[in-house]
């Protein structure tokens, strides 16, 4: 405990400064120099192996992992990794996890029309968004679901839904 003294001409005291490590947000990340090495955060919403889709309030983003995934859906991750643009989209290349924390609520799904989707793509890639008024129209042997309002049709991907639930059409 530092003390200051009002009689002290001029008055001191010792400060002390504690070094915090700055982390990105995801739209932070994501907008810097290509193959730049980023650090950011955010919640899980999706696994494949090494793909990872994390969001945060800025936006989301697919880190491609070094080895196989060992988060889950709902968790708060810590990741580095290199700024790449892959078929298009962004992505954390190279990621690793250097913390984790469970049990995190997911983000809200945005609501979104499917030409909204369709027209913006990469505005919604990664997000959880929530589309109302479509029907399945078709399944892939990839594990893909595409599905239509009847003007527009979207992929949507690794969506692993029960075609008996879900029936085409």
């Amino acid at each position: 405990t530092n003390v200051v003294s009002i009689n002290d001409s001029p008055p001191s005291c010792t400060l002390y400064a504690k070094w915090i490590e700055y982390i990105m947000t995801i739209k932070e990340a994501i907008e810097s120099d290509s193959a730049a090495f980023v650090k950011t955060a955010g919640v899980v919403n999706f696994v494949d192996g090494k793909q990872v889709y994390i969001q945060d309030a800025s936006g989301a983003v697919l880190v491609f992992m070094k080895a196989a995934a060992t988060c889950a859906v709902g968790d708060y991750i810590v990741v580095t990794g290199n700024n790449v643009i892959y078929n298009g989209a962004p992505e954390i290349s190279d990621g690793e996890v250097k913390s984790t924390e469970t049990g995190h609520a997911l983000p809200a799904e945005v609501s979104a029309s499917l030409s909204a989707v369709k027209g913006n793509m990469l505005g919604y890639f990664g997000k959880r968004i929530k589309v109302e008024g479509v029907v399945i129209a078709s399944y892939d042997s990839n594990g893909n679901t595409y599905v239509t309002d009847g003007v527009d049709t979207v992929e949507c991907y690794k969506v692993k839904a029960n075609q008996t639930t879900f029936p085409v059409g």
